[in-house]
């Protein structure tokens, strides 16, 4: 057990498991810090190639859906607008599995720190105040 004595005259009693909890939250929450603009940036990113991907999408359905009814002469397979939209919906594609690879990657090394922070009992938060106090 280590004592510590604030200017109020309290004393105060942590054992060394505690206070390498403590050492645990502050690097925690650096490591934190550093990584998650990078998080939420490539997620983002992420979010954003997906609704790219939808309007693709979207955009080559609505051409397909006013091509004329079967009964009229039409080649839906050789119409130039309807190449340059499925070509836009594989690149669409193909962006968001590179996002989508970086996301995973990132936050494998994201999660795993955010889930022992949010782990970490609230009393290491007042132990750890306590000490800057004192």
């Amino acid at each position: 057990m280590k004592y510590y004595k604030d200017t109020n005259l309290n004393v105060y009693a942590y054992d060394d498991e505690q206070l390498a909890q403590v050492t645990r939250l502050t690097e925690v929450e650096s490591l934190l810090q550093e990584k998650e603009p990078n998080f939420i940036e490539v997620s983002q990113s992420v979010e954003k190639a997906a609704l790219e991907l939808n309007d693709a999408k979207l955009q080559l359905e609505t051409v397909i859906d006013s091509f004329p009814s079967e009964g009229e002469e039409t080649d839906i397979d050789n119409h130039e607008e309807i190449q340059r939209l499925t070509l836009a919906v594989e690149e669409k594609t193909a962006k968001l599995n590179e996002a989508t690879i970086v996301f995973n990657q990132i936050e494998s090394e994201y999660q795993p720190l955010k889930d022992e922070f949010d782990a970490i009992l609230p009393v290491f938060f007042e132990i750890r105040e306590n000490l800057k106090n004192m």
